[in-house]
């Protein structure tokens, strides 16, 4: 408690004049002046009474109850007759209107729904005794005409009805109009949840609330790690994908508030079962061919899993108490997920059988391989990078490797049949060879869910209420595509939230709220062998693990860069909103407290990391003397890149975020509401609570960019945070550290004030105009700070490419990583001539300030009957300050003019003599995250809304879109996935250009139509009103579908290496054109399945010499040029179409129990959507494309008991 007080004390004084203001500004609306509108996690009623002339009738009592529980409460009907109900449980109510001279009006089921206000519209009233009674089964107005909002509730009947392939509530969130995602992968690892856009944002710009409390990590951002309860406890959610209220941040895309279901005075709840295995599961599109092809039959892989468990809720005092549980158990082997299905068209050819005797296999190899150069030259006459014909020079580390056996008796490196692409067997004619690998390697994954929720009536003005949702996940899933590299993980999450409602008076109520959020993930690798069993030199803090491994055009890849990690954080928050009812206004007020805390360990990089370009390299395995290449002016071992990384990457971070709002519904007239809103938000920088925050500032070097320290100024660029010196008094800091502020960022973010202006205008009865404007701010994720924990002096972080001496047998001679006991080690910067620095710094701008984004929309709905409404709206928004990662040691150009260090020419070998920081690794060994990125997203949507209605419930919405923007980093971090926004060919990481204006280009998720529909059908029953069995079985069947149609993502064309390049040694540069050249002699035609081997129009560059092939449009750019293609090009991957279908029967058992059985199947039509082409055009399998996106048609049955 002291704690607290002190921290509120440390936050009274800093924020002292923010707070102020914020006060006055809240004490000004309170006055009258006009603000945003939202109901939280809670909903509202509204409406408008009539006498029969159309009077207004001022001074109604309206009562709501609700039907569920007996709660009620009252209110009176103000000026121009209008009453409201604020900060409502999601629910079903009834609503009774009494008043002098008038019958008692009596309306229900009036449906209350997250975040949106109930309007019953013009209400008329019946002249007449209070004691008449005049009873309207009623439904709520679908028209919206409250605010500007755009978005869609999905209520517990949609949920629970439509096909979900993973039970998992965020596949909905696809259905929304502008939001774009991948098609759900019904044969995702565990429960598949996936990120998605929303009008232009990243997928980590999601808000994203459970029962009102934020359920999204800060150093995840988006939909990673969040709660997914069972579609059994989901009551409803909410899609808010434009325009949301002040009462909202934290984010720049969407805004999404799921509630789970709460106990009522009716005893109630489920058992159930689904289930799914292979055997009624069709093949995916490549590994059926290649099953086919290598004599195996159309096997399969293998997909068992079991969700079970059951919900149950009632009452422990009738219209007082109440409870709900439920729980979810997931058991999943797993061999049918993208990813743990694999066909690799350039696997290498190896020799079919026993390999233990050493010369034979070496022979094998050489009558393979003999005469097949290296990477990224090879004379054979001369023996200079080529494999001998007798295998005499293949590396026995590599015959090491290829012997190595996992426990079962299986190589590691299995063999497969000869591949079609093979030199000599209608291949590239490209000199290589490969097999026709396909296999399968499975994962499992067990998840326990529970949900509780407690709610007690204290009296009719107050409620309490407590929410725990808690999730234990077990998996064990491949590292790589080798089998036996594995990673057990186990996460955690918690989510929990205590609130209390008041209401004071009739216009007056206040809902506090108290959460706790944990999440937590630990992993840890499994390898079969380690790097000293097969004569690799490990790093010293290595281990018995094994390097992450990787041959490029092989597509090879095993063991991880992170062999342990143990990353958690909790999040405590306060939160406190007031609604008060004055004359036309709403008026809300409120704000949020919210403390993190994040403990994160890790060993990453310490098992090092190799990569070589072809097998051939693999087997040479040589230093540039050894293979030759040195002698003919290509210094490259067959080792192209090497990293590794020692010292404690341990910290516990600690920081705060604050959020003030004020807002305001303000009823202009009848027929036209305003919405005005502003909302403050503070996020602060982590810090460490052992001072354990290093980074590297540029503008800090003494002798300047571009010059050469001495011994005094060896050390000056290094930023220290100033609580580190303060805490470890001996520990020696050399002289030229700049000790900085605990977080590295200079200076507060104090100007974080967004406005929301909004209005819904209903110019006739069935029209409403909507539209509005509003400024955003996402909260940044933490893990663009945490990479200042990553380098000197706490660790060394060291990649190296192409250098001369690396080998098989000692890969990492060339990054002098000291051991992890030397650590924290200052390691001065020194330049040597033609020499190579080691160590390598990602640091976060010191001039870092909160991205923001502007949303803008405009909408016309029209209602159709009373149950339908379509919509067309544009919506619009524009990022600003968006996170960046820039090279900051980009070498630049010397000349005689311009000579930088006494070098006037430019060449791969002098990269690092011409970069600005000396002693520092070239581009990206000193990467700033920066935030200096933007986007421009446009759409038109039109939706269609149909409430269940005759049987019928019906969303379709389609969107007209584009998304541009000057990098697509799709998570906090740079170089983190995407997680469901897969992105087009060749864009996971952008050129090494630092000129944000030769980036510009589209959105690698952009896709420039989409179009879903979703609908849950009961079938009319022919013989209704029949007992027995007839009824119990033409009665109760139900379909639903979703269906999905997409176009593909935007192509990059890369090059696969820099090393012709000058002014690039890691990174990635795209090819330039021949004269005349455009997109159109690139872009191919036909169907998507008769271009699977040479999808563009164009061939691409020949692997190791990089001259163009025949009829290439493609060339090598030029030593100075990063490339002319640019990013995010016009050129298309195939685009998704998917239908899932579920057929239900519902039987009664007892006038109270019900049985369900349902069949469901995802890819109906198995539809084969292939994936992105291959589209770097120096790979042997340039245009080729060898996966699908979407799986193969998978089938699943369930049963449940209701009661």
């Amino acid at each position: 408690m002291r704690q607290a007080l002190e921290m509120g004390k440390v936050v009274e004084e800093r924020y002292r004049h923010v707070l102020h203001a914020i006060l006055q500004l809240v004490l000004v609306f309170l006055a009258g002046m006009n603000v945003a509108y939202s109901q939280g996690a809670k909903g509202g009623i509204t409406g408008s009474l009539l006498d029969p002339s159309g009077a207004s009738v001022v001074g109604a009592t309206v009562t709501e109850t609700n039907l569920d529980t007996g709660t009620t409460r009252s209110t009176m009907s103000k000026a121009d007759g209008i009453f409201l109900f604020t900060l409502v449980e999601p629910g079903r109510y009834r609503v009774e209107v009494v008043a002098k001279g008038f019958k008692k009006l009596v309306r229900q089921p009036v449906v209350v729904l997250v975040t949106e206000t109930a309007s019953l519209g013009q209400v008329a009233l019946a002249v007449g005794d209070v004691t008449e009674i005049v009873t309207v089964s009623n439904q709520t107005e679908l028209l919206q005409t409250e605010s500007a909002t755009t978005g869609n509730v999905f209520d517990s009947n949609q949920v629970s009805s439509l096909p979900l392939s993973t039970r998992n509530f965020t596949q909905l969130l696809t259905l929304q109009g502008g939001v774009v995602t991948d098609v759900p992968v019904a044969a995702a690892f565990g429960n598949g949840t996936q990120g998605f856009s929303v009008a232009g944002g990243r997928y980590y710009d999601n808000s994203i609330n459970l029962n009102g409390t934020n359920a999204v990590a800060a150093v995840t951002g988006g939909a990673y790690f969040i709660a997914v309860p069972s579609p059994d406890v989901v009551e409803e959610f909410k899609v808010q994908s434009s325009l949301y209220s002040a009462e909202y941040g934290q984010a720049g895309g969407s805004n999404v508030n799921l509630v789970t279901k709460s106990g009522t005075n009716k005893f109630h709840g489920n058992v159930f079962e689904f289930f799914r295995n292979n055997v009624l599961n069709a093949n995916e599109y490549f590994y059926k061919g290649s099953q086919i092809e290598a004599g195996n039959g159309n096997k399969t892989p293998i997909l068992r899993q079991n969700q079970f468990g059951g919900t149950f809720g009632g009452p422990v005092i009738k219209n007082k108490a109440f409870f709900f549980f439920g729980y979810q158990g997931t058991r999943q082997i797993n061999g049918a997920s993208p990813g743990f299905v694999y066909t690799l068209p350039s696997y290498p050819l190896l020799p079919a059988g026993d390999r233990s005797n050493t010369a034979s296999l070496i022979s094998s190899l050489g009558a393979i391989y003999g005469g097949r150069v290296g990477y990224p030259a090879g004379v054979c006459a001369a023996g200079i990078n080529c494999v001998r014909t007798d295998g005499s020079n293949i590396n026995p580390v590599a015959i090491n490797i290829l012997q190595a056996k996992l426990p079962n008796g299986q190589y590691l490196f299995p063999s497969f049949p000869a591949s079609a692409l093979s030199d000599g067997l209608g291949g590239a004619g490209d000199g290589q060879v490969y097999s026709n690998a396909s296999f399968s390697l499975p994962g499992h994954y067990n998840e326990d869910q529970y949900a509780l929720d407690l709610d007690y009536q204290i009296s009719n003005r107050q409620l309490l209420s407590a929410k725990i949702f808690t999730a234990n996940i077990n998996q064990n899933s491949l590292l790589g595509n080798l089998p036996g590299f594995t990673s057990v993980a186990k996460n955690q999450n918690r989510n929990f939230t205590l609130s209390h409602t008041f209401t004071a008076s009739p216009t007056l109520v206040n809902e506090v709220r108290a959460a706790f959020l944990r999440v937590a993930l630990v992993t840890n690798a499994k390898d079969p062998i380690s790097a000293s069993d097969v004569g690799i030199k490990p790093l010293p803090d290595g281990g018995s693990y094994f390097p992450w491994f990787l041959i490029a055009q092989a597509g090879i890849s095993a063991s991880a860069n992170s062999v342990y990690a143990a990353n958690s954080e909790n999040q405590y928050i306060i939160a406190d909103t007031v609604s008060k009812v004055i004359g036309r206004h709403n008026i809300r007020f409120g704000g949020s407290y919210t403390r993190h805390q994040l403990p994160q360990d890790s060993n990453t990089g310490k098992p090092g990391a190799i990569l070589m370009e072809t097998f051939q390299d693999f087997l040479l395995g040589q230093s540039a003397a050894q293979n030759g290449l040195a002698s003919i002016g290509f210094p490259y071992s067959n080792i192209i890149d090497t990293a590794g990384a020692t010292g404690s990457f341990a910290k516990s971070y600690r920081f705060n975020d604050m959020s003030y709002f004020a807002q305001d519904d303000f009823k202009l007239a009848k027929n036209f509401t305003l919405n005005v809103g502003l909302r403050w938000d503070y996020f602060a920088w982590p810090h460490d609570t052992e001072g354990r925050i290093a980074g590297f500032d540029p503008s800090l070097i003494a002798e300047g960019a571009f010059g050469i320290p001495n011994a005094s100024q060896s050390y000056t660029g290094y930023t220290l945070a100033r609580d580190y010196a303060r805490l470890h008094p001996g520990k020696t800091i050399p002289s030229g550290v700049a000790l900085e502020s605990n977080t590295l960022v200079k200076g507060e973010d104090l100007k974080n004030f967004g406005p929301r202006v909004g209005f819904a205008w209903q110019p006739l009865a069935h029209w409403s105009v909507r539209g509005g404007y509003g400024l955003f701010y996402p909260r940044s994720s933490t893990a663009a700070a945490d990479n200042e924990a990553d380098g000197i002096p706490f660790n060394d972080v060291e990649q190296l490419v192409g250098q001369p001496t690396p080998t098989l047998q000692d890969p990492f001679d060339v990054l002098n990583l000291p051991a992890d006991d030397q650590f924290p080690l200052w390691q001065p910067r020194q330049y040597v001539p033609g020499g190579t620095p080691g160590y390598y710094n990602q640091v976060l701008d010191p001039n870092a300030r909160n991205p923001y984004v502007q949303q803008f929309n405009f909408s016309i709905e029209r209602e159709l009957g009373k149950n339908s409404v379509v919509e067309i709206a544009y919506l619009g928004s524009h990022g600003l300050r968006l996170l960046n990662a820039l090279a900051a040691n980009q070498p630049d150009i010397a000349s005689p003019s311009n000579p930088i260090r006494g070098i006037t020419t430019n060449t791969y070998a002098n990269i690092q003599d011409r970069v600005p920081v000396a002693g520092v690794i070239a581009d990206r060994g000193l990467t700033l995250d920066r935030f200096n990125g933007s986007s421009k997203y446009s759409a038109l949507v039109l939706t269609f809304n149909q409430r269940m209605s005759h049987g019928l419930q019906f969303l379709s919405a389609f969107t007209f879109g584009r998304s541009a923007d000057n990098n697509s980093l799709n998570s906090g971090a740079p170089g983190a996935g995407s997680g469901g926004l897969s992105g087009g060919a060749g864009n996971a990481q952008p050129p090494g250009d630092n000129n944000l204006n030769n980036h510009w280009g589209l959105s690698d998720w952009d896709r420039k139509t989409r179009s879903t529909t979703s609908l849950v059908y009961q079938l009319p029953d022919p013989l209704k009103n029949r007992h027995g069995f007839v009824e119990k079985f033409t009665g109760g069947w139900e379909t639903a579908g979703i269906m999905t149609f997409q176009s593909g993502q935007p192509i990059t064309f890369l090059m696969s290496q820099a090393i012709y390049s000058a002014v690039i040694s890691d990174g990635y540069l795209t090819p330039d054109l021949i004269p005349g050249a455009t997109l159109a002699n690139l872009q191919g035609s036909g169907s998507n399945k008769n271009r699977l081997t040479h999808y563009f129009k164009s061939p691409g560059l020949t692997p190791g010499t990089d001259m163009p092939k025949p009829g290439s449009s493609f060339l090598l750019p030029g030593p100075l040029d990063y490339g002319q293609l640019g990013r995010g090009l016009p050129i298309r991957t195939p685009g998704q179409k998917d239908v899932d279908f579920s057929l239900i029967k519902e039987t009664p058992i007892h006038e109270a129990i019900r049985l369900e059985f349902r069949a469901e199947a995802f890819n109906l039509f198995n539809w084969a959507n292939f994936g992105a082409p291959n589209a770097t055009v120096d790979s042997p399998t340039f245009g080729y494309i060898s996966s699908t996106t979407v799986s193969p048609r998978i089938i699943q049955f369930g049963l449940k008991l209701a009661f």
